[in-house]
């Protein structure tokens, strides 16, 4: 699939932070030929099988290479299920410390142009929210109360994705 605004090879990768009744699971996906987001979506109500269903949509939809889920936010049998029915599943293991690194590697990849948000109010909302704060010599991250950080760090797993993941290699 070619890029429109780019004419390179469109690669999209998508990061999701799987959510947990109450919570919505938020998905974002990124071309990482060139930083551009694709979409920004929320799960529609319902448990694990519809979030399941809808994952799986979007992943066909955007035709995705890989999907880059945070390991802590899921459990282990859960991810190994959905990789052996075909989603293309990368489990991160992450901290609180660990993702505040994300985020921040996508803030400044933002402020940079190397991530182009195209209006997704809520990807712009959560990031201008998202507060950094030292504890113990270690930088934070926190959204305030009414904020949820399901879409920043589903944008951080997207875009880290993007930057990590192998690009595919061909000879002619």
């Amino acid at each position: 699939m070619s890029n429109k605004r780019t004419g390179s090879i469109q690669r999209n990768v998508m990061g999701i932070d799987w959510g947990h009744q109450p919570d919505q699971t938020y998905a974002v996906v990124i071309d990482a030929s060139n930083g551009d987001v694709r979409v920004a979506s929320a799960t529609p109500p319902g448990g694990y099988k519809v979030t399941r269903h809808w994952a799986f949509a979007l992943a066909d939809e955007w035709h995705v290479d890989s999907v880059w889920i945070e390991a802590n936010s899921i459990d282990g049998p859960n991810i190994e299920e959905l990789q052996a029915s075909g989603l293309p599943v990368i489990p991160v293991a992450s901290t609180h410390s660990h993702m505040t690194f994300l985020i921040q590697s996508v803030m400044v990849a933002e402020e940079r142009g190397e991530v182009v948000l195209h209006g997704w109010t809520r990807l712009q909302a959560a990031l201008s929210a998202c507060e950094f704060y030292e504890r113990h010599g270690v930088v934070l991250y926190r959204m305030p109360y009414t904020a949820s950080s399901g879409p920043l760090v589903a944008l951080a797993l997207a875009w880290y994705g993007a930057r990590h993941s192998a690009f595919g290699i061909s000879f002619v």
